[in-house]
């Protein structure tokens, strides 16, 4: 009974996940729940997204004064420049090593892992392997259209490749299909990407952020 009484809780969870008005925990919680097959949540989900959507067209326009856009865009941009670099933090830094496996092969499948933030608005990352001995971490990262890294020093060799969208090390511009191969102290200026990406990478647990060079 009480499991029935949670899975009707979740379910009505639906409708507020669409507007954004689940906190921290709760859409977890759904969106776990997304994960596990519910296909009476997807439909619902999808139907409501629709809605939501034709809500921002259901009032007629308004174009506000452009010194109130500008001094919104100010205080938003401020707001955001200060809080990314303080929130977020090399959340792989914390992973514990891959155990073993009696076959010795470890694999993570498509469906399997779990997207973490890290703290840097829209960017997030998926544990695959953490080898202890060379304080290695292999994962992916993501990161959204706008989404920001600051730069860092590499304690040992590292690799990315550009699965999807563009990625930028400062200035210089990679795409997909893009191979990174960074040396041992070597440094990457603020990682930035205009319409998102995925990216594989292999680096040490031990980099270090350098926050003074993010522009």
């Amino acid at each position: 009974m009480n499991g029935d009484r949670a899975q009707h809780e979740i379910h009505q969870l639906a409708a507020a996940y669409a507007l954004g008005a689940l906190n921290e925990a709760e859409r977890r919680a759904f969106e776990t729940h997304l994960e596990a097959g519910c296909g009476q949540c997807q439909s619902e989900l999808e139907r409501l997204n629709q809605l939501v959507g034709e809500l921002g067209l259901a009032a007629p326009p308004v174009q506000p004064p452009a010194h109130l856009r500008d001094r919104l865009m100010q205080r938003i941009e401020q707001r955001q420049t200060k809080s990314w670099r303080s929130s977020g933090r090399q959340i792989w830094k914390e992973w514990k090593a891959s155990p073993p496996t009696p076959t010795g092969r470890w694999e993570v499948r498509a469906n399997e892992g779990r997207w973490l933030e890290t703290g840097y608005p829209g960017v997030f990352a998926k544990n695959l392997f953490v080898d202890e001995k060379r304080q290695a971490v292999t994962m992916l990262i993501q990161m959204a259209p706008g989404a920001r890294y600051p730069a860092h020093r590499h304690d040992d060799t590292e690799i990315c490749y550009v699965i999807q969208g563009d990625v930028h090390f400062g200035e210089r511009a990679y795409q997909a299909g893009d191979y990174i191969h960074n040396m041992p102290d070597s440094i990457d200026e603020e990682v930035w990407t205009t319409n998102g990406c995925l990216l594989f990478i292999i680096s040490s647990q031990n980099d270090q952020l350098l926050d003074g060079l993010s522009s």
